[in-house]
């Protein structure tokens, strides 16, 4: 039955439908034409070709070009390394590069180079000019194997002098000397017109003379052999022959090839006597030509030579006989 006390019941409504909300999802994403990262992550990694240092680091300096440069010149063109190597430390010096050694290694040897060239270009120099001061060489020069002051020269007292029995003195002749005897040029250029006095007797047996035209000088010496001189007892050719090569620097091939016999007059330059010589021949590099006339004494150890050097115009064989006919030797 019904309760007429108490309201009547309405009946509940149906609940409607839900309808999505357009806002509570997000919109779809389109793609990125740019290739980009959605915002939010990390973008995509690529290689970098020009990947940069670490930060707070710098590039490797390199070296120095003309310090490399200094350093190769320097064994062929000195003055080329001094020059690249000082320009190279300046280099550096402003830039930072490398091969500051390298730079002052080329300096070094640069400057050891040019100064090396300094010193071989004097010696040199030095060399030419004593060789041209030298009328007895046959290759560099040689200095006169005397030390022993002997007698100035002097007219002879008498046909080959009072040391000598008379004749023609060989090379067999001169082992009669006695050991005592004193062999000496009589010199006939004291009274010639032809020649003066280029140096006078030097107290070692050395002087020489000029001839009036300045074209030729002669040397003369006279002295002991010296230890340096082979003295083959015996044997006064093969001890001149040994003379002859110390005096004009030969060889003894030199010797055995082109020298020759000759002789000077016992006395006096017209005696009817001589004495045995031997002579030998060359140039020099300037183009004078010379000719050595000498003759040992195994007996005495004693040795004298005339040089004659002319100038390459003229004629040494006219001269030569021209110095015989002045010249001679004695013996006392």
């Amino acid at each position: 039955m019904t309760d007429e006390q108490q309201p009547p019941i309405e009946p509940t409504p149906p609940t409607p439908p839900a309808i999505p909300n357009p806002y509570d999802s997000a919109p779809p994403t389109a793609p990125n034409p740019y290739g980009a990262a959605p915002y939010g992550s990390a973008p995509p990694t690529t290689p970098n070709s020009y990947a940069a240092a670490p930060y707070g680091g710098s590039p490797e300096p390199s070296y120095n070009v003309l310090a490399i440069v200094s350093l190769v010149t320097a064994f062929f063109v000195s003055l080329a390394a001094v020059i690249t190597g000082h320009i190279a430390l300046v280099q550096i010096k402003r830039t930072g590069q490398k091969g500051r050694g390298l730079a002052v290694a080329g300096l070094v040897l640069g400057y050891l180079g040019i100064l090396g060239g300094i010193l071989a270009a004097v010696f040199i120099v030095i060399a030419i000019v004593a060789a041209a001061s030298n009328p007895n060489r046959y290759g560099t020069g040689s200095s006169d194997p005397f030390s022993a002051p002997t007698a100035a020269p002097t007219a002879s007292s008498g046909p080959g002098g009072s040391g000598f029995n008379g004749g023609d003195l060989t090379f067999e002749a001169g082992q009669s000397l006695p050991a005592t005897t004193i062999p000496q040029f009589a010199d006939g250029f004291i009274t010639s017109t032809g020649w003066s006095v280029s140096s006078p007797d030097d107290g070692q047996g050395n002087w020489s003379y000029t001839s009036s035209d300045k074209q030729c000088t002669v040397k003369f010496h006279q002295g002991l052999l010296g230890s340096k001189v082979t003295t083959v007892p015996g044997d006064d050719q093969a001890t001149t022959d040994a003379y002859l090569i110390y005096v004009d620097n030969a060889t003894a091939s030199d010797v055995d090839q082109y020298a020759e016999t000759d002789y000077v007059g016992l006395g006096s330059a017209d005696a009817s006597y001589s004495v045995d010589t031997r002579t030998l021949t060359g140039t020099d590099s300037n183009g004078s030509h010379w000719i050595t006339a000498a003759r040992a004494f195994a007996s005495t150890g004693t040795g004298m030579y005339l040089d004659l050097t002319c100038q390459p115009a003229t004629d040494l064989t006219s001269i030569y006989y021209d110095v015989l006919a002045k010249a001679a030797i004695v013996v006392n």
